[in-house]
């Protein structure tokens, strides 16, 4: 409820649908992004999509689509049937095997030694991830962002994985992208690859074009 009423003034102002990343936004400017959290626009969605499945229609605020939200009194006739039409599939969506992801971080912002830390966050003022343990694909670029290097970490983590390219790799890289399996807690740990996340040789090979 706190944190509810943290968003509420947010789509107070406005007589448009926001998004969760949009709400996120203007929550950081605010400086009152920390209290959601390591992963801020995934609490503030669930924030939300709790408060309109539990409450219905004596909730203040409805969805007119996906991960996007309006305060009801600001809704117009449109708005509502839309959100009426969201109820009904309101929890049904999934996002893939993919938990989080990291894209074109700059190599010589880590301090490259075995078990290396691989810092994160969405905004300033949220708690840091450490992306090390992840289960993950991840790509290596060259300084004009051209992929050199793709790969999947498979048993080990990508920590490990990364550090073994800054010594063992023939190509030369400046940057790094990582796409990972593994949940993420809301104190910023990490939970175990999901069973419909488990990655064959055939997943991996196609993953790995795709991402090419």
């Amino acid at each position: 409820m706190n944190l509810l009423n943290e968003i509420i003034p947010v789509l107070s102002e406005t007589s448009e649908p926001m998004s969760y990343e949009e709400i996120a936004v203007e929550l950081d400017d605010q400086r009152k992004i920390a209290a959601f959290g390591v992963m801020p626009r995934k609490q503030i969605r669930t924030v939300l999509d709790s408060a309109i499945l539990q409450e219905g229609e004596d909730c203040p605020i409805v969805t007119t689509h996906y991960g996007e939200y309006l305060m009801r009194k600001n809704a117009s006739p449109a708005h509502l049937r839309a959100a009426k039409r969201m109820h009904r599939k309101l929890g049904t969506d999934r996002l893939g095997i993919i938990t989080c992801y990291g894209r074109q971080w700059r190599r010589e912002h880590v301090i490259w030694k075995p078990n290396p830390k691989i810092l994160g966050y969405q905004y300033q003022k949220s708690p840091r991830i450490n992306f090390a343990d992840q289960t993950a694909f991840y790509a290596l670029y060259s300084e004009d962002r051209s992929i050199v290097y793709i790969d999947y970490t498979g048993n080990r983590n990508l920590g490990d994985c990364l550090y073994d390219c800054t010594d063992r790799l023939d190509v030369h890289w400046e940057r790094f992208s990582f796409f990972c399996l593994k949940p993420i807690n809301d104190d910023g740990t990490f939970g175990p690859v999901p069973f419909e996340a488990k990655i064959d040789m055939n997943v991996m090979a196609s993953m790995k074009s795709i991402l090419l």
